[in-house]
């Protein structure tokens, strides 16, 4: 979440996820499985410490009653033992090779089977109390762009990470005009921008720009809470940047958001 504190962010997209989950399925049953990294592992696991988003995301799980499978002790326990190298087990330093998979794919299997053997409850609890008031991750949700006045943008195909689409432009003064009706709009998806100017119906222009990731994995801009809120129709227009350098913008989504008296 841009512009709060990473613990905050930790409990709020999850949370948001969980309850998005629940809502769509009361019935839903959810494990939390904590992968991952050699660096983690170095610097938490092999001490005896536990990562600051797992912290959060165990709260979490306490007030959902989620069950919970910590691979980061594992792994450590098993490389103090001598059964494998941490650069074997981490291809890259972050993804699993084969032998993490087998690993993790274990401890998952475990604990569903341990779970089988639990007996369904009842009734369907009721949902609790949100940890995180106002949480656009537990309203929110990804729509592609549907422009409708459009000068200078080009539509692109889908990708891997870009799934609902992405609209570009290398053209200073480009603009496009987006209508999500029945939402308010939160914020937009980002692969990577120079300076892009954005305003809703009765609200003040603002300017950002993202630098985007190596890997090119779109990142949210998120909309400041204190500025008017975005309703209705968002207008974009990409700005001349001001270093002189060469104006672009690739944006993959929208973020929305619709009311719920429940969150």
């Amino acid at each position: 979440m841009k512009n709060t504190d990473p613990a905050k962010s930790a409990v709020a997209s999850m949370e948001g996820i969980v309850r998005q989950a629940l809502k769509s399925n009361p019935r839903m049953g959810i494990i939390f499985l904590y992968t991952t990294t050699k660096g983690s592992v170095e610097k938490y696991y092999l001490n005896d410490a536990v990562m600051p988003s797992v912290l959060k995301h165990h709260e979490v799980a306490l007030r959902y009653n989620i069950a919970e499978v910590h691979s980061g002790p594992v792994i450590a326990g098993k490389f103090k033992a001598g059964e494998f190298t941490l650069e074997k087990f981490f291809k890259d330093g972050v993804h699993p090779s084969d032998t993490g998979h087998a690993l993790y794919a274990k401890l998952l299997s475990d604990a569903v089977i341990q779970s089988l053997d639990q007996n369904a409850p009842e009734k369907i609890p009721a949902m609790p109390e949100p940890i995180i008031q106002n949480n656009v991750f537990s309203t929110g949700r990804i729509l592609p762009l549907k422009p409708l006045p459009n000068n200078g943008w080009t539509e692109e195909k889908p990708g891997y990470y870009t799934y609902a689409g992405c609209w570009s432009s290398k053209i200073a003064g480009s603009e496009m005009v987006i209508e999500a009706d029945g939402y308010d709009l939160k914020g937009l998806l980002i692969v990577k921008t120079t300076d892009l100017e954005y305003s809703g119906e009765g609200a003040a222009p603002a300017v950002f720009s993202v630098n985007g990731r190596p890997d090119s994995i779109p990142v949210m801009y998120f909309f400041p809470a204190s500025k008017e809120p975005v309703v209705g129709k968002l207008k974009i227009k990409l700005q001349a940047p001001k270093n002189n350098k060469e104006a672009f913008s690739s944006i993959a989504g929208l973020l929305v958001s619709k009311k719920d008296k429940n969150e």
